[in-house]
């Protein structure tokens, strides 16, 4: 089943590459943000938990597309979050702990 899992993952999340993420999405947020940093609107902590998230977040972008579609495929979307994200986070984590031992 894992292997199983982590081809669905990686067919899904990458239907937006992590480069073109990065280009995107994170160069330019981290700019906005850094710019909230500098006038104190936020900490360079919560600046950086922000960026976190938004890296993570694009895992999530083809999900979050199936909610405003109808039932099935809202369904599928669903299971997607609730199930295959993290199993395939957990194998990755188990994958990276192993490498370090």
């Amino acid at each position: 089943v894992t292997p199983l899992v982590l081809e669905l993952h990686s067919k899904i999340s990458e239907a937006i590459s992590s480069q073109t993420w990065q280009k995107v999405v994170v160069a330019k947020s981290k700019s906005l943000l850094e710019l909230a940093v500098m006038v104190r609107l936020m900490s360079d902590r919560t600046k950086e938990w922000l960026l976190h998230i938004l890296k993570e977040a694009r895992v999530l972008v083809v999900p979050a597309i199936t909610l405003l579609m109808p039932g099935i495929i809202t369904q599928f979307g669903v299971l997607y979050v609730q199930y295959i994200v993290p199993s395939a986070k957990s194998t990755e984590a188990k994958g990276d702990a192993a490498k370090l031992v």
